[in-house]
């Protein structure tokens, strides 16, 4: 064979060789990464998905929230739907986080005040996490169902309605206030009130709606 041909045979050789370790090289490191990408799912999933309970107010599954209530034991409904996955998060809690309105006021039914009450690990409990996304229509099933969820604090001394305010959603701290106006009285622990922070976020705001709103909160305040 000749000289210039071993050569250029080699050289292919060489190369393909080459090109196989690189392909190893990109598969180990790609398979790598999935498992990695695996196991970072499997902890999230571990630290949120709690009971199949939970799994259902995730999906907004109302066929095996009734699955779970027709199937759980007589006198143990109370501890299914108390349960708190790794978040400290309740069902009902994730339903109310979700915006699932129809499961929230199913639910409620199996939720007496402490554990409606049961707050997760941000110090949030369902009306909180409600007010917060601005879901009137959450926060009035709850309220209805127990109006006390309201003079609930997180650790920073936090209620449902300076949670609204913060966020601007002003609709929900009118519900709240006519349902209860001693929470008008409750300061946050820096001694300002919920009014003082809406006025703020909305007075500001630019817009001719937004100066009446804030209007109606520093009336109220």
């Amino acid at each position: 064979m000749p000289t210039a041909s071993i050569f250029l045979n080699s050289k292919e050789l060489f190369l393909s060789l080459e090109d196989n370790i690189a392909e190893c090289r990109w598969k180990q490191i790609h398979k790598q990464e999935s498992i990695d990408l695996y196991m970072l799912d499997s902890v999230v999933h571990a630290s949120t998905a709690g009971c199949p309970l939970h799994s259902a107010a995730r999906a907004g599954d109302m066929a095996s929230l009734k699955g779970t209530v027709d199937g759980a034991e007589e006198g143990k409904l109370r501890e299914v739907f108390a349960k708190q996955n790794q978040g400290g998060e309740t069902a009902l809690y994730v339903a109310a986080e979700y915006g699932y309105v129809d499961m929230v006021r199913e639910m409620i039914q199996y939720y007496d005040l402490a554990d409606a009450g049961i707050k997760a690990r941000n110090g949030f409990d369902a009306l909180h996490i409600a007010a917060k996304q601005g879901d009137l229509d959450i926060v009035k099933i709850l309220m209805e169902a127990h109006s006390e969820l309201a003079m609930t604090v997180d650790p920073s001394n936090t209620t449902a309605l300076h949670t609204a305010a913060t966020q601007g959603h002003t609709e929900i701290m009118k519900f709240l206030l006519e349902t209860g106006s001693s929470l008008a009285a409750i300061a946050r622990s820096n001694g300002k009130k919920s009014f003082t922070f809406c006025c703020k976020k909305r007075t500001f705001g630019g817009s001719e709606s937004d100066s009446r709103e804030g209007a109606w909160c520093c009336n109220k305040n």
